[in-house]
């Protein structure tokens, strides 16, 4: 027997291992609006058996490893099957939609079991797998050793941190890195790319994810291109407006930290925050 002929053999016998549990998801999702129910034959009925053994997440996982699989290839791997209207990769590609609103994939968990379960194909079933999969990567993360994260002490260590990405860059970008208590990293993200000035720079989405977040503390990073990490009177401003807002919501603003060319300037170790 071949190796396509086990492989075929063996996805027979998954497809009919879970047919129970689409009977499950099929039933919840009767309570989605019917106008949602109707079928698109342009694209709903686009089976997954018309894929190339390529673009089957399984298959794909089989020939060449979970890590060449995408996110959503992952999730519908762990989903399995579809709907009657949507394949399983459209369904994965709703959830990990739906996470972006909440920082992302990596915080899964976060959504709301309401929410998850609103989402077409999803349900009570997918919505309780989705946490318990959350929960175990938790698990995994913290018994490797991964609760032990990386802290930010002083400038240096945001200027080392970020000098490999900004300093190849002919333009500006505005980065914010989001701290727990204890000064370790949350989160960072890329805020703007451009010139760093109160229009660019959105004090809203910094102060949404930082609360999105848990974040006790936020250091602004950018750098100046021209290589000389001088603030500018943009670069002042900005830092006042955030500091301000940062003090009505409880948030410390830590740090703006300008990197240029192997410099940098920490505004908090110059005295100017």
């Amino acid at each position: 027997m071949t190796y396509s002929d086990t492989l075929r053999q063996s996805i027979e016998a998954e497809k009919q291992s879970v047919d129970t549990e689409r009977q499950s998801i099929e039933a919840e999702n009767q309570n989605v609006d019917p106008q949602k129910q109707r079928p698109d034959l342009t694209t709903a009925h686009a089976k997954m058996k018309d894929l190339s053994p390529d673009q089957l997440p399984t298959e794909k996982c089989l020939k060449y490893g979970a890590d060449a699989l995408t996110d959503e290839e992952l999730l519908a791997v762990i989903f399995r099957f579809g709907t009657g209207r949507l394949r399983v990769t459209q369904v994965a590609r709703s959830v990990i939609e739906c996470a972006e609103g909440y920082g992302g994939i990596a915080y899964l968990d976060r959504i709301p079991l309401g929410t998850l379960q609103q989402i077409e194909g999803v349900g009570q079933v997918r919505s309780v797998q989705l946490r318990c999969l959350s929960e175990l990567a938790r698990r995994m993360w913290e018994k490797g050793g991964g609760s032990k994260k990386e802290r930010i002490t002083s400038g240096k260590d945001v200027f080392e941190m970020f000098l490999p990405t900004l300093k190849p860059l002919e333009v500006e970008e505005t980065w914010a890195l989001y701290l727990d208590g204890k000064n370790g990293i949350i989160k960072k993200k890329m805020m703007t790319r451009g010139s760093v000035n109160s229009s660019m720079v959105s004090e809203r989405e910094i102060f949404r994810d930082a609360l999105l977040h848990s974040a006790v503390g936020i250091i602004l990073i950018h750098n100046h291109p021209s290589g000389d990490p001088s603030p500018s009177l943009d670069d002042l401003e900005v830092t006042r407006k955030l500091r301000n807002g940062a003090d009505l919501l409880g948030i410390n603003l830590m740090d703006h930290v300008i990197i240029g060319d192997n410099n940098f300037i920490s505004l908090k170790e110059r005295g100017i925050l």
